[in-house]
């Protein structure tokens, strides 16, 4: 997203823009900037740094803890920003060199629902992972102060895993470990329990991001992975059969078991131990008998079984789940109007006449923004991404200006 981002930031903007000349052009232009971009790895904006991590941030408040080290709010000394910096002693973990793996793969990704890396840090006793700033709590802890969520509630967070997970999945890697867990709201104005006053006035979207991608791993189409990963009640029945074999239909699952604990406040599969557990999760059709689901829309249900079907083959997809009745019912965003968007046009064209020195300035700074300082563009963006998986091809681009009434010749 920082790419598109990029192109949508540039200075000095014009305020219109013709539909005849404009529109002609576009698509040259657009292949021109996707080549351009071609040379931005966004890898290169996240880095594995040199030197002692007290050069570059202040440590300030610890936010919390976990069984393999502390997270603080951190300072960036050289813009005053905020960021979270996780500190993993050395000796809490038995191979150093997988955290830094981990770094590698978040480095790589750029999509409004999955947490970004800034920096990675190492000295002779632990690793700093100098990361985006969550602040607004787990979904597994809102669970906690409220037994579940409403529908809508849950189909807008549902519709960014979805739309976060069908990212890595098109970028060929499988996530592995989506729980409760694993899953952040942005900010703490952004949990359903917080009173209205509290909440934003213009962002009513509850935004999530995606955390700890430990598990997450490359993966190859048409492939099958043999090594079994993934956290016991959200792990898929193939993760769990032998012979283990696998692709990326683990993360439907997984998604629909999120799913399922969001809409009741339960766990689709209980066991007294770990292997009852997984013995129902392999053989036990997945229940909706309880009063809860009463209250439940006949679409939600229905999602829910295609995503918990027993057999990967006959499993939705996640792309396949976005395009769900009950998630595009759930998915209407802020219209974009012909001012709107003639000045998306007119900043693509500005961003290509840069050069390739600015346009990669521009790209690192839009890399590193806010969801506060993008919160317009990130409208815009999610409007012009029709299917959902955080890219926008030309033909959407195209399809968007067409609907405010600029007419582009083929």
């Amino acid at each position: 997203m920082g790419q598109a981002l990029a192109a949508l930031v540039g200075d000095d903007v014009p305020q219109s823009c013709s539909k005849g000349g404009d529109a002609n052009s576009l698509r040259k232009l657009a292949v021109e900037l996707d080549a351009d971009l071609e040379g931005f790895d966004r890898s290169t904006f996240a880095q594995v740094k040199r030197g002692k991590l007290s050069d570059g941030y202040e440590v300030l408040e610890e936010l919390g803890a976990g069984s393999f080290g502390l997270v603080n709010r951190g300072r960036d000394l050289r813009n005053g920003s905020t960021c979270a910096i996780k500190t993993i002693p050395k000796k809490k973990i038995k191979d150093p060199q997988k955290v830094k793996e981990e770094f590698n793969v978040i480095r790589q990704l750029d999509h409004p629902h999955i947490c970004k890396a800034y920096e990675c840090y190492e000295d002779r006793k632990n690793i700093y992972l100098v990361m985006e700033l969550l602040t607004g709590g787990t979904v597994l802890e809102s669970l906690c102060r409220q037994s579940k969520f409403t529908e809508v509630d849950a189909g807008q967070i549902m519709r960014q895993i979805l739309s976060a997970l069908l990212y890595l999945h098109q970028a060929n890697f499988v996530f592995r470990d989506l729980k409760t867990e694993n899953v952040m709201f942005s900010r703490s104005d952004d949990h359903p329990d917080a009173e209205p006053s509290q909440r934003g006035a213009q962002r009513k979207l509850k935004e999530i991001k995606l955390i700890d991608f430990g598990l997450c791993c490359p993966f190859e189409k048409g492939s099958k992975m043999c090594r079994a990963a993934g956290t016991p009640y959200s792990v898929a029945p193939e993760l769990v059969t032998s012979p283990v074999q696998y692709d990326q239909k683990c993360d439907a699952w997984s998604a629909g078991v999120v799913m399922y604990i969001l809409l009741s406040g339960k766990y689709p599969f209980n066991g007294k131990t770990k292997d009852e557990l997984l013995h129902k999760i392999r053989r036990e059709p997945c229940s909706f008998t309880h009063t809860v689901w009463k209250k439940i829309s006949k679409d939600g249900k229905t999602l829910l079984a295609e995503l918990l079907r027993k057999k990967a083959d006959q499993r939705t997809s996640v792309g396949e789940a976005l395009q769900h009745p009950w998630l595009q019912r759930r998915s209407a965003g802020p219209s974009i109007d012909l001012n709107i968007m003639a000045d998306v046009v007119d900043s693509f064209k500005h961003f290509q006449n840069l050069n390739m020195f600015q346009k990669a300035a521009v790209t690192a700074l839009a890399w590193r923004a806010t969801d506060e300082e993008t919160s317009h563009l990130r409208d815009i963006f999610s409007v012009l991404d029709a299917d959902g998986n955080g890219h926008i091809t030309v033909q959407e681009l195209r399809g968007a200006i067409e609907s405010t009434g600029v007419n582009i010749p083929e």
